[in-house]
């Protein structure tokens, strides 16, 4: 009978020690559930900015998009003004840059040799290198 009241007391005991370790898992459970919800929050705040600053940059690269097209038409009455004014003082035909032949290399090294000064000659070479070795 000794026996058995001590086995009911390891019992009771290891029962206290359970309840004890199941108390402070719970508690930690909670814990870990209470920083669960703030990175929650946490994160549902970081993707509201995020959205945020999304809008902005999609609204900016809109208006870099409107002030190229601005600025590409503004080109282009500049262009068209000052065409206008120098055929109204006389000025030759201008020929616009992407009007301009194609000149083949042989041409351009018979200009590159009758260059004369060497600064001329190191510049004209620097400008027209890909033209020169062109096949």
């Amino acid at each position: 009978m000794l026996d058995k009241i001590l086995n009911i007391a390891k019992a009771n005991e290891e029962i206290e020690r359970l309840t004890a370790e199941n108390e402070a898992a719970t508690d930690s459970a909670a814990e870990l559930i209470n920083e669960i919800g703030a990175l929650k929050e946490a994160l549902a705040e970081r993707d509201l900015r995020i959205e945020e600053m999304t809008d902005r940059m999609e609204g900016a690269a809109e208006e870099i998009e409107e002030l190229k097209e601005d600025a590409a038409e503004v080109e282009e009455v500049a262009e068209e003004k000052a065409l206008a004014i120098a055929a109204s003082v006389g000025a030759a035909d201008i020929v616009a840059e992407s009007d301009e032949v194609d000149e083949s290399p042989e041409t351009l090294w018979q200009q590159y040799h009758a260059l004369t000064q060497p600064e001329e000659r190191n510049a004209f070479y620097r400008d027209n290198r890909n033209k020169l070795f062109k096949n």
